[in-house]
Parts: structure tokens; C-alpha cells; sequence
């Protein structure tokens, strides 16, 4: 799971994770971002055995340090995540290659993350 950085979209992530992941052999690993780590997992079903990987948004020009989620920002900088994940690219896909999944479910902005 690789949902945009922004809570409209990690929820219904978190809510397809904790239904798929109560089917024996789904494993689900969801990337997100480091200051959201915490509150993700609360949110994801005690008993689920999902594999959250913390990720640590590259430094921005305009975006303040620490930012990794739409609000923790104003509506005029959370474009700026999206460079961010955009400067990512390399090592999600790194990530990615060693993860081996079946499946991504991820959301794309314009022109996308994963090229």
C-alpha cells in the first residue's frame, strides 16, 4: 500500500489493509510516512500482522523540515509533498524490487510517483 501522504487517502488504505489482511496468506506491507507511523498504526486492527515501512521525506525547497503529511501543511505547500515523492522515486523502487509484491495499490497525482 503506498497512499499520497495526505489522511483522505491513508483512511481508506488503513480500512482496505484491516479487511485484506483477515484473509490467512495476504500480506500487506504500507509504506508511510515517518511522523505518521504512529497514528497508522493505531488505526490498523490489533491482530493484523500488516508491515508498516517508515518513510523519510527528502528536504524541499518551501517545505518545511518534518513535513511528510497534508496536515502538517498549508494547501499552498502540500504540492510540495509531491515533489518530494517524486524525488523518492529511486528508492521506492528499490523498495519495491526487494519487497517482490503481487500487487500495488498506490494513489498518483499528476504525471505520477512511480514512473
Amino acid at each position: 500500500m503506498f497512499p499520497f501522504f495526505a489522511f483522505g487517502h491513508i483512511i481508506p488504505f488503513v480500512r482496505l489493509s484491516n479487511k485484506l489482511s483477515s484473509y490467512p496468506g495476504i500480506k500487506i506491507s504500507f509504506l508511510v510516512a515517518s511522523s505518521s507511523f504512529n497514528r497508522i498504526k493505531t488505526m490498523l486492527n490489533p491482530t493484523t500482522t500488516i508491515n508498516l515501512i517508515p518513510l523519510t521525506l527528502p528536504h524541499v525547497d518551501g517545505l518545511q523540515d518534518g513535513v511528510e503529511n497534508t496536515s502538517e501543511t498549508s494547501p499552498a505547500t502540500s504540492e510540495l509533498l509531491k515533489v518530494a515523492l517524486d524525488i523518492m522515486q529511486p528508492e521506492i523502487k528499490t523498495l519495491l524490487a526487494n519487497l517482490k509484491p503481487t500487487f500495488v495499490f498506490l494513489t498518483l497525482h499528476n504525471g505520477g510517483y512511480l514512473k
